[in-house]
């Protein structure tokens, strides 16, 4: 099973936040690792051990593979290390959700759980060979091209400035279940499953583009910001579905509804903006001083494919110092400030 490899590589401990000096982590770690060691352990045998040395080889080796971390901290072997990635018999899923489940009460412990976000992406991971489960030639954004990869979707949540990936499943290309299926289904296991208190969620254009997933989570009551492509089409107006009248015009009889408005992409709406549309927001803080951007918010609709009808929704356009600007479509069952909006999409 690959996962286990994906997870562990990218999982960002809980315990690291809590660590100021390095030379202490070997003395702590041991009694952090005890709430995780039976996820390491099947009904004959336990890996604990060298996944408690693997976790702490993340954290603490200047290069992490196996080999190095094998000679830096000299408690195992690397055969012993790349056992536990490939061969070992534990359980990624159960693993994920205490991880999970830890990193909600931390956020809780903090008193920022009125801002907890999920957030949804992809990232890839570069191969040589085609012995790796899910590799392919397919787009790996780590190049910033097609190669040879293996592609995950993974889900973090996020609040203030504590983030942590809890959630992760392998793409393989070709198959009927794509990377939003993967998305759709890590959203639905940590808001409905595992009873997760999301407050928002938020992903990129990829997923975002995607008007049944946003449909989808309206159904829910879900608020959200989705980042959408400038080529996006959406309505300035109220609409209904009704099925065109041809009178006296040649060609077959219209049986199909379409929108009674015209739609525009987001690209010639933001274009049609004046500078009174703006507004200046300080989004957050940084090393350099305080990060500020201009945003505009309108009440636009789309065409929610599950049910046939318009969808309200907000447009949320950033237009950064540089001149970068971003798009995104946003819901929120009640009002929300444009300035709660502008955080959540600096994140």
């Amino acid at each position: 099973d690959p996962l286990p490899i994906c997870y562990l590589k990218q999982q960002k401990v809980i315990y690291e936040s809590k660590i100021q000096d390095v030379s202490l982590i070997g003395s702590r770690f041991s009694s952090f690792f005890k709430g995780y060691e039976d996820y390491f352990r099947s009904a004959t045998r336990s890996v604990a051990q060298t996944a408690q040395v693997y976790a702490k080889g993340l954290m603490t080796t200047r290069r992490r593979n196996c080999q190095s971390m094998a000679l830096e901290l000299g408690e195992v072997n690397d055969q012993q290390l790349h056992h536990l990635l490939t061969q070992a018999k534990w359980e990624v899923g159960p693993l994920m959700d205490k991880v999970t489940k830890d990193f909600e009460q931390l956020i809780e412990d903090h008193d920022q759980s009125e801002d907890l976000g999920l957030l949804m992406d992809e990232s890839s991971f570069p191969k040589k060979g085609k012995h790796s489960a899910g590799v392919s030639r397919q787009y790996c954004g780590q190049r910033g091209k097609v190669d040879n990869c293996q592609v995950g979707v993974f889900g973090a949540l996020s609040a203030g400035s504590m983030v942590n990936l809890v959630q992760a499943k392998l793409y393989y290309p070709g198959q009927a279940v794509s990377k939003i299926d993967h998305a759709r289904s890590i959203i639905h296991h940590v808001t409905q499953e595992l009873k997760i208190a999301v407050q928002w969620i938020g992903f990129d254009a990829f997923y975002g583009r995607d008007t049944a997933l946003l449909g989808s989570l309206v159904k829910m009551g879900q608020e959200f910001i989705a980042d959408v492509p400038d080529t996006h089409q959406v309505w300035l107006k109220p609409f209904q579905m009704r099925v065109p009248k041809r009178k006296g015009m040649p060609g077959r009889k219209p049986i199909h509804a379409r929108p009674t408005e015209e739609p525009i992409s987001i690209r010639v709406y933001s274009r049609s903006l004046g500078r009174g549309d703006w507004q200046t927001i300080q989004v957050r803080h940084q090393s350099k001083g305080k990060l500020k951007a201009k945003f505009h918010r309108k009440d636009v609709y789309i065409l929610n494919p599950l049910t046939g009808k318009k969808l309200k929704l907000i447009l949320l356009i950033r237009k950064d110092p540089d001149g970068t600007i971003k798009y995104s479509l946003c819901h929120a069952p009640k009002y929300i400030r444009t300035r709660t909006l502008a955080y959540r999409h600096s994140l």
